[in-house]
């Protein structure tokens, strides 16, 4: 059996689209409690930062962890939602609804946005292995956001 010549791994089909399932030891990675009823629509293990104000009122980003991103849809309703689970320690890092005028912006291995945190708006930095996972995950939040914003914007 020959090598493939185009640089494709063996996974890929013909479309060169296919893609193992990412690689992962962690029980916390996989889908848990409260994922039942919901298709995840895109995965991606990453690191998040969060935007946090210090007590003389600047500004900093802290480690969240490292764990599997997954955008959620929810099977009856189609709302979709942004969850990721801490690797390590399984506790929950992102988890809120998509918003019409949530808007990712990419730079580099980094994809910003600004989410949730108990009701709160909190600025986010997702940052993944390679430019192109970020570009990515860049399409796919654009792609659930359209979906979202078509939604509520119909009758």
């Amino acid at each position: 059996m020959d090598a493939p010549q185009t640089g494709e791994s063996a996974a890929e089909g013909a479309e060169g689209e296919v893609q193992p399932p990412p690689l992962s030891t962690s029980v916390f990675d996989s889908e848990g409690k409260g994922e039942e009823d919901e298709e995840t629509t895109h995965e991606i293990k990453s690191k998040v930062f969060k935007m946090f104000k210090k007590d003389g009122g600047q500004l900093e980003w802290r480690d969240q962890g490292v764990g599997m991103l997954r955008l959620k849809q929810r099977r009856e309703t189609n709302a979709r939602r942004v969850l990721m689970r801490n690797s390590t320690t399984g506790k929950i890092i992102l988890n809120f609804s998509m918003y019409p005028g949530m808007k990712p912006t990419l730079a580099g291995k980094v994809v910003s946005f600004v989410g949730f945190d108990n009701g709160t708006s909190t600025s986010y930095k997702v940052r993944t292995k390679t430019d192109d996972q970020a570009k990515e995950l860049q399409g796919a939040l654009e792609r659930e956001i359209e979906f979202v914003r078509a939604k509520s914007e119909s009758p």
